[in-house]
C-alpha cells in the first residue's frame, strides 16, 4: 500500500482534501489552512516511516510470498553478511543477466568488492550500475518420510542498489585492508596504505585496482532453520 504514496506531501494528500468542502468554519481555533498544514505534515512523516519500513522488508519490490521464511532479525542478518565470504553480483548484461561470484566484505552498511579495472564486469557496470547482490549458505537437506516434503535448510540475503567505484584512495586502502584481514587474518604484518593503492598497477592490465561499493536501497532475507538431527547424513 505504501508504494502508492507520493514523495511530495502535497500530492500525497490531494485525494484526502479533494472531497472536502473548501469553506470550513474554524475548528478548535484552527482555520482550514492550519488544519491542512497539520495533516500535510503528519502524512509526510508517516510516509517517511513507511518508506523505511519498506526498505527493511523489501521496499517497492514484490514481497516474499513464503511468509514463514522471511527473516527480520537484524542481528542475525548483520552477522550473516559479515561472516559469509562470497556473494553473487548480478549485473544487467547486453543480452542476458551477468551474474558473477565475488569475495566481499560488509562494512558500515555497504557491500565492498574489488577486482581488475578492466574486463566484462567493469564494462557492464559502466553502462548500468544498478545491481543485485545475493549472499547465501546451504546447511543441508531436511529429511522427511514423504519425498515431496523434504526441504533445504539455508539462509539467504538479497541486496539491491548501485555499484559505485570508490575513488578515494584512503577508503580503498581501508577496504582492501579489511578484505585481507577477513580472508587472511594475521598473515601480513604491514597495513595497506593509500599510497600503495594509488601507485599499484596490476600485471594483468597495467591499471590500478578497482574497489566498488554497493549501498543497499532494497533488501530481502530468508531462512529455513533446522536442527542437526533433522538433516540428512548419507
Amino acid at each position: 500500500m505504501y508504494e502508492n504514496w507520493s514523495d511530495n506531501p502535497k500530492s500525497s494528500i490531494h485525494c484526502c482534501f479533494s472531497s472536502f468542502p473548501r469553506n470550513l468554519p474554524n475548528v478548535w481555533g484552527y482555520n482550514w489552512s492550519r488544519i491542512k498544514k497539520y495533516v500535510t505534515c503528519s502524512i509526510f512523516l508517516v510516509n517517511q516511516y513507511c518508506k523505511q519500513a519498506c526498505f527493511m522488508h523489501g521496499g517497492n519490490m514484490e514481497q516474499i510470498r513464503y511468509q514463514q521464511r522471511i527473516c527480520t532479525e537484524e542481528s542475525k542478518i548483520e552477522e550473516f553478511l559479515t561472516k559469509t565470504r562470497t556473494g553473487v553480483l548480478g549485473i544487467a548484461g547486453a543480452a542476458y543477466p551477468y551474474c558473477v561470484p565475488v569475495n566481499y566484505i560488509w562494512k558500515n552498511g555497504a557491500i565492498y568488492f574489488h577486482g581488475l579495472s578492466s574486463g566484462r564486469k567493469t564494462e557492464l557496470l559502466l553502462n548500468n550500475s544498478n545491481v543485485s547482490f545475493t549472499v547465501y549458505e546451504e546447511f543441508g537437506t531436511v529429511k522427511d518420510q514423504v519425498p515431496c516434503h523434504a526441504d533445504t535448510s539455508y539462509m539467504s540475503v538479497m541486496l539491491f542498489g548501485k555499484a559505485e567505484k570508490v575513488e578515494d584512495f584512503k577508503e580503498c586502502a581501508e577496504v582492501l585492508q579489511a578484505i585481507v584481514e577477513k580472508f587472511m587474518p594475521g598473515f601480513y604484518k604491514s597495513r595497506i596504505s593509500s599510497s600503495l593503492v594509488e601507485n599499484y598497477r596490476s600485471a594483468h592490465d597495467k591499471k590500478a585496482v578497482a574497489v566498488y561499493k554497493i549501498t543497499p536501497v532494497e533488501r530481502t532475507a530468508k531462512e529455513n532453520a533446522a536442527a542437526a538431527e533433522e538433516l540428512f547424513n548419507g
